[in-house]
């Protein structure tokens, strides 16, 4: 009997693991771990931001401006990508709940 037990919570455990690796949260924090830890192997973080610190308050946009002016192609492709996941995460759980909703009702 405990073997049987033991088959089926593992399946059951199986099945609660994927669901919620498919959820949007889960799979945007995941990209965006991926690129910060990819931009932190590409740019030197501390070094932006103790240089970050040297300027002053009027001139710090202008320090962003220069610093994205003058980056690499990846470090720009990696600053997208987590931006567009920040910016798409509101709408993709949304869509998600719906197809949730919808998969209930049906």
């Amino acid at each position: 009997m405990t073997n049987i037990h033991h088959k089926i919570m593992r399946r059951v455990y199986y099945i609660y693991t994927l669901r919620h690796l498919k959820h949007p949260l889960s799979v945007h924090s995941a990209v965006v771990a991926v690129c910060l830890l990819v931009l932190s192997r590409v740019v030197s973080i501390p070094d932006v931001f103790a240089n970050m610190l040297e300027v002053r308050v009027g001139e710090l946009a202008n320090f962003w401006i220069n610093a994205f002016l003058n980056t690499g192609t990846m470090t720009l492709v990696l600053v997208g990508v987590i931006m567009l996941m920040a910016l798409s995460l509101p709408w993709r759980i949304k869509s998600y709940e719906m197809d949730e909703l919808m998969f209930r009702v049906n």
